[in-house]
């Protein structure tokens, strides 16, 4: 598995990724549609965030985005996205860690994440903790906030990898 950092002529590509990803998870059309703003993904975004594409065998397979929230004073996983066809074989997983791993670097004690409603389960064994759920643009539909203390994750992820 690689990484690339994305270009901004990349936006129309990483924004198509984002939405048949959010689609796997059986969203009708009209709600798809409902979803596009939160999944734009355009230059400009990419120009003033830090962007990149997972890349498996010289296949775009996903791309994740990260960005500074000057309000909380932290970073936000803004955008992490797979191909349906490399969900749930440990690359998800490999791929948060690495994010965590940058964010240390950076010198971020935590980060937050406004999950997937559908991915509970994947962020509770990353060890998120839900500190809010918001209502979303779908009725009834309630999307968690979760916080990840980075450090913690780190030796617990390292930890549970042996």
């Amino acid at each position: 598995m690689e990484f690339k950092l994305a270009h901004p002529g990349e936006g129309v590509l990483l924004t198509l990724m984002a939405y048949e990803s959010k689609s796997q998870w059986g969203y009708t059309p009209e709600i798809m549609q409902i979803w596009e703003p939160e999944l734009l993904v355009d230059g400009n975004y990419i120009k003033h965030n830090i962007v990149y594409k997972i890349i498996i065998d010289q296949e775009l397979v996903g791309f994740y985005a990260i960005r500074f929230q000057n309000d909380k004073n932290c970073f936000e996983i803004d955008h992490l996205w797979l191909k349906a066809t490399h969900i749930n074989k440990g690359i998800g997983r490999a791929v948060f860690v690495r994010i965590l791993g940058q964010l240390k670097e950076l010198g971020q004690v935590r980060v937050l994440l406004n999950g997937e409603p559908h991915a509970r389960g994947f962020y509770k064994k990353m060890h998120g903790r839900i500190i809010e759920e918001r209502q979303t643009k779908i009725p009834g539909l309630l999307q968690p906030v979760y916080e990840f203390d980075v450090p913690a994750v780190l030796e617990r992820t390292a930890l549970s990898a042996t």
